[in-house]
């Protein structure tokens, strides 16, 4: 539904009210009804103002019955003309769109996520531990390498060592 479409349709249910042939009624407040929760969704501020709106509650007697319907229609028209105005400068209301993880139920979701959690902490578990495994095995290899070279260094010692005394 396009913004003007909606200012269009609000405008006719103005004229609705001030046309004396149109029944001032529930009928009047339900199609308004349907119009506001349609552009502006059921949890709007609009649409709540909206669902407790009537034109004439109770008993009342004939001679009230037309100055309640003017205070309503005024309050109905200021109200018609207040979401207008809102629609212009805001737009329309637009429903949020559903995706995967809001059409599965919590309970699918944690069977899901558990196994992937667990997945996941193995992969990193393993690959924690074949990384250190590298490190330690080139760490050996320093050691020893370090270790045959002193050997040498030592031998090369003890022989001048050997040699100086003689």
């Amino acid at each position: 539904m396009k913004k003007d479409e909606a200012i269009l349709e609000l405008n006719r249910q103005i004229d609705r009210l001030n046309d004396k042939n149109y029944p001032k009624n529930d009928a009047w407040t339900n199609k308004t009804a349907t119009l506001i929760r349609k552009y502006f969704g059921e949890d709007s501020e609009q649409y709540k103002f909206l669902s407790d709106f009537k034109f004439l509650t109770g008993f009342i007697t004939p001679d009230t019955k037309q100055q309640i319907i003017d205070r309503n229609k005024g309050r109905a028209v200021q109200y018609l003309k207040d979401c207008i105005e809102f629609i212009e400068k805001y737009g329309l209301y637009k429903r949020p769109r559903k995706n995967i993880l809001s059409t599965i139920g919590n309970e699918w979701l944690v069977a899901i996520l558990i196994p992937i959690a667990g997945a996941l902490y193995g992969l990193g578990f393993s690959n924690g531990t074949h990384s250190n495994d590298v490190q330690n095995y080139e760490l050996r290899q320093t050691v020893k390498s370090q270790h045959d070279t002193i050997s040498k260094y030592k031998t090369i010692i003890d022989t001048l060592t050997v040699r100086k005394l003689k």
